[in-house]
């Protein structure tokens, strides 16, 4: 993420592609720098990922992880539009413990995008 007038570094916004056979998923990540927080720019960012994901990557869901202690984080996935699913516990390892990940996901139908059937090798 670059300040489009600045071109200054803001933060990044990633996806790790975990299923491009059956379930055409992504979990979606984003950190932004201290002090670009609570401005718009990560709602910003993260509203566009989630359209590229699913209108450019054709992707099915996209997962957002987030330890129960970071509330900013929650927020704005909720303030994009992703819904709370569920929580894992114990399944990340994260500050030097094993902690708990909240999850939250979308669909395409969710933003407005069409769902695909995947395209699968024939066997």
């Amino acid at each position: 993420i670059f300040d489009r007038r600045t071109n200054v570094f803001m933060g990044w916004v990633d996806f790790y592609i975990f299923d491009r056979g059956h379930a055409q998923a992504a979990n979606l990540g984003y950190v932004l720098l201290n002090s670009f927080r609570r401005s718009g720019y990560g709602s910003e960012a993260v509203s566009a990922a989630i359209k590229v994901g699913f209108r450019d990557l054709k992707l099915q869901r996209l997962e957002a992880s987030i330890i129960p202690t970071n509330i900013p984080s929650q927020r704005l996935a909720a303030k994009v539009g992703l819904r709370f699913e569920c929580r894992r516990r114990r399944c990340d390892w994260e500050q030097g413990r094993w902690q708990d990940n909240l999850v939250y996901s979308g669909t395409p139908e969710d933003f407005g995008f069409k769902t695909r059937p995947p395209r699968l090798p024939s066997l």
